[in-house]
């Protein structure tokens, strides 16, 4: 049965909030109010981008953290990995805030799921998990106080998207990881009239499905060790892929290159040339991504932090010192084929070049321009070198 069959009683479904709603969280939130989900967010401080783009895909906008608290079942937090814990500890304090004002209810209050589908490593994982485990303490001896839930997630793929042809969603990879599943939530648990009409599933059973969710494990950083794991790759590709094409562009041997790479290994030709062009808009998220990803095959697997700290450098570099960090996700203007990537690129890198040289010669005015290279090949000869 196609997926715009199968939408839900709203009646009968919790609220699920989306913290921030950028291009991946406003997909997903988009994808559940087709089936029925009243999805809400708080949008204090934020953007006028995502003010517009949460309003656009009609989601309620609360007024304060503590509404979240309040009315929400299910927290999603996707924000840049930079974020992460920030947005848990804003979640951690709405929970006491709200709770030391509230009327105690008759029943214990239903716990707040707060899923992390953040690309951060399994530590951040653990220090927000121990962060909310501290605050459920904290609120133990308060009937209003609400039961925090730490799950940990992570998102491989693209954001969701509705085929008009057959009714049916393109939906990434959601990963879960944590002692308790969402099927544990117990919307119906003092009520029995609140249940799911024609099903025998939980609400977080129901959600699960939507999701499409995959439980990698019952441990708090599994399912960040497998997207850090797999964005190393796929995203560490990319960053060797930009800088590859940069210095072929600089060179003039960009088709060359190409051309090599599409007779010798064409999936990996497909997959770069794809990806440096899908990069830019999201290049400034991938900065913190690839300093997670160093963390962890530092702390997870007792690497050096060189490769990845070095590939945060790459998009750092393209957020800052070119044209192309200013693109957004439906608003493109530059960077649309590879060799406008690369020519931009290769424009930021020289002016990067020029930057980092003249702060070196302030430092140290006897720095020279010599190539080392050609110093080394002339040495000892009576040859002058080529100014």
């Amino acid at each position: 049965m196609a997926d715009q069959q199968q939408q839900l009683d709203n009646r009968y479904l919790p609220t699920v909030a989306i913290l921030t709603p950028g291009e991946m969280g406003t997909g997903i939130g988009i994808m559940l109010r087709h089936y029925g989900y009243t999805v809400a967010t708080q949008l204090h401080g934020r953007s006028e981008y995502t003010v517009t783009r949460a309003r656009d895909a009609q989601f309620h906008c609360y007024p304060s953290d503590e509404d979240i608290i309040a009315e929400c079942t299910y927290v999603f937090s996707i924000v840049p990995p930079a974020e992460a814990i920030s947005t848990a500890r804003r979640i951690a304090e709405a929970a006491v805030s709200f709770a030391s004002t509230a009327i105690a209810p008759e029943h214990p209050p239903a716990p707040l799921y707060f899923l992390d589908l953040n690309a951060t490593s399994p530590a951040t994982a653990r220090a927000i998990a121990a962060l909310f485990n501290g605050i459920n303490i904290q609120l133990a001896n308060n009937p209003a106080g609400r039961k925090i839930v730490f799950v940990d997630g992570a998102i491989i793929g693209g954001p969701p998207k509705l085929d008009p042809h057959n009714g049916e969603w393109f939906k990434p990879n959601i990963m879960l990881s944590g002692p308790l599943k969402l099927s544990l939530t117990a919307f119906n648990e003092h009520d029995d009239a609140t249940t799911l009409v024609e099903t025998e599933e939980d609400d977080g059973e129901v959600l699960e499905r939507v999701l499409g969710v995959k439980w990698v494990g019952n441990e708090i950083g599994q399912a960040s060790g497998v997207k850090m794991c797999f964005a190393s790759l796929t995203k560490g590709l990319t960053a060797l892929a930009i800088e590859s094409f940069t210095t072929a562009a600089s060179l003039g041997l960009l088709k060359p290159l190409q051309d090599q790479l599409a007779e010798k290994t064409p999936l990996i030709s497909s997959f770069v040339n794809n990806a440096i062009v899908q990069m830019p808009p999201k290049a400034y998220r991938w900065v913190g991504e690839m300093e997670e990803i160093a963390d962890t095959f530092h702390e997870e697997g007792g690497f050096d932090k060189t490769i990845y700290q070095g590939t945060a450098e790459v998009f750092r570099t393209i957020n800052e010192d070119t044209e192309l960090g200013r693109e957004r996700t439906g608003l493109r203007t530059r960077g649309k084929t590879v060799e406008d990537v690369t020519t931009l690129l290769a424009e930021g890198m020289k002016h990067r070049r020029e930057r980092l040289s003249r702060a070196a010669t302030a430092v140290d005015p006897s720095a020279s321009k010599t190539n080392p290279k050609l110093a080394e090949a002339l040495s000892g000869l009576n040859i002058a070198e080529e100014k």
